[in-house]
């Protein structure tokens, strides 16, 4: 039970964390949870696991440690850490083709799941709260708790997190839903632009053109969602005139698609949220062209 609470407090923890660091770089609070709530899991699941580790190795009563001891728990942590982020990162990845965070910009890492500067990150900032914070403190006073206050904590948040989790699943096979109907539509319209244009002009459908297949380039490149937004608003210049009613359709579908893009929390959360297009149908080529 007591570890079960630990999951909670250090999920929690986490999350202020990653929230406080969004803050300091762009000056906003925005829900870094991959759930709804205020909880990241995986930082939750390494608190349990290092615990264990750690414990396991060194005698619990020791108030402070040798610097050998100190090395391995530090490459301990950057170890379990790494590996968690890897799995997890991977798995997300293979079920819902989709990443939260990629470090292929950061040198020695693997596949963008994990990175050495990340690893070493987590290995002192780990070390530092396990010996100072951790040991001394959260673990004793988790520990203190009576077993029915952590029987009835237990029940409680582990309700709610399952909820949040089955609810957060849905929300990202209706986000990546979208994301491949926005696709679609974009590429439809692409191979059909004349059709939705009344008597236009050579130079109207190369605009067109142009402004859908920056559009498109941009939703394939995991382009930010604002970004795509804005590229839309150039097609409107070109598509949508006064007499074509049809056309007028067609972007009113694709920007209310945009809009529940970009208004869903994994957006608001992830706006660097990567979707695998690769695997769906192409029906063009398009290469990625600045708009006049």
């Amino acid at each position: 039970m007591t570890l079960v609470l630990m999951f909670f407090v250090y999920a929690f923890l986490g999350w202020l964390l990653e929230v406080a660091y969004y803050f300091y770089k762009h000056h906003k609070f925005v829900n870094r949870g991959f759930v709804n709530g205020p909880f990241v899991p995986i930082y939750g699941l390494s608190a349990i696991l290092l615990h264990n580790l750690v414990l396991r190795l060194f005698d619990t009563g020791l108030t402070s440690y040798s610097i050998l001891e100190l090395v391995i728990t530090f490459g301990l942590i950057g170890l379990v850490t790494s590996l968690l982020e890897l799995l997890g990162g991977a798995m997300l990845y293979r079920f819902f083709k989709a990443r939260w965070w990629d470090y292929s910009d950061e040198r020695f890492n693997y596949k963008g799941f994990v990175s050495l500067k990340y690893a070493l990150i987590w290995g002192v900032m780990g070390t530092t709260l396990f010996v100072f914070v951790h040991i001394p403190y959260i673990y004793p006073f988790l520990n203190n708790f009576t077993l029915s206050f952590k029987r009835i904590s237990t029940y409680v948040l582990g309700s709610y997190l399952l909820v949040d989790l089955i609810v957060t699943v849905f929300m990202l096979f209706d986000f990546k839903t979208r994301i491949i109907l926005l696709k679609n539509r974009l590429e439809s319209l692409l191979t059909h632009t004349e059709s939705y244009m009344d008597n236009p002009k050579t130079s109207q459908i190369q605009n067109a053109k142009k402004a859908l297949g920056s559009t498109l380039y941009a939703l394939k490149n995991n382009r930010p969602i604002d970004e795509v937004r804005e590229r839309l608003e150039v097609l409107k210049r070109h598509l949508v005139i006064d007499s074509d009613k049809k056309a007028k359709q067609e972007y009113s579908k694709l920007k209310s698609i945009i809009m529940k893009l970009s208004s869903s929390h994994l957006y608001k959360g992830f706006p660097n949220l990567k979707i695998n297009l690769k695997d769906t149908p192409e029906k063009d080529k398009t290469k990625d062209q600045d708009d006049e």
